[in-house]
């Protein structure tokens, strides 16, 4: 669905047309499933360990009442690319608490955490740092949502940001050398 359509929807939904909800439903589902794939996380095998990481990421959105006031595919975006990051984030806390105890399952969300950490990435640190540059530099820390966490290219989050490709890779360059810095200096 191109933007405008997607607004379109939105405007609907919100006046209570069932079917515009539930395009937005799918819309949101099949966002959420590219967006895990393209961050190159191995889908699990089992499709349905897929379904209840897009169904936590789509709760959230729903606990947030985004389709409500949601003016914009912008503002949609950016939402979902934020709620992939959080409950990434809080399954890692919940994991790090666990690893403390013995015989517990496994949960289907360590499929992502392992693969993070088999890359370096530390989500906590990088959480906390996110939040910081979001006071810092909101609109880096928004380009890095869409990117890392929304798998999107330069190109459309120039789109959902309404700004230039250009911006879109100094506003890349500039936090990913702030995001090293600052969790370079957490790590030393």
């Amino acid at each position: 669905m191109a933007s405008p359509q997607i607004t379109e929807i939105l405007l609907l939904a919100r006046e209570g047309d069932r079917q515009a909800k539930d395009q937005i439903a799918r819309w949101l589902a099949d966002t959420i499933r590219r967006e895990l794939r393209r961050l190159k996380w191995n889908m699990p095998r089992d499709q349905h360990d897929a379904t209840d990481i897009v169904s936590e990421v789509f709760l959230k959105l729903l606990r947030s009442n985004c389709l409500d006031f949601a003016p914009n595919r912008r503002y949609l975006a950016v939402a979902a690319a934020r709620a992939v990051r959080e409950v990434l984030v809080d399954e890692a806390r919940k994991q790090t608490r666990k690893k403390r105890g013995a015989g517990l399952q496994r949960l289907p969300f360590e499929f992502i955490l392992d693969a993070l950490d088999e890359q370096g990435v530390k989500l906590i640190p990088l959480n906390d740092a996110l939040i910081e540059l979001s006071e810092k530099y909101p609109r880096q820390a928004e380009v890095v949502e869409l990117r890392f966490f929304g798998g999107n290219t330069h190109k459309e989050i120039a789109e959902i940001l309404g700004v230039g490709i250009s911006t879109v890779e100094s506003e890349w360059r500039s936090a990913r050398g702030w995001l090293y810095r600052t969790l370079a200096e957490e790590m030393a």
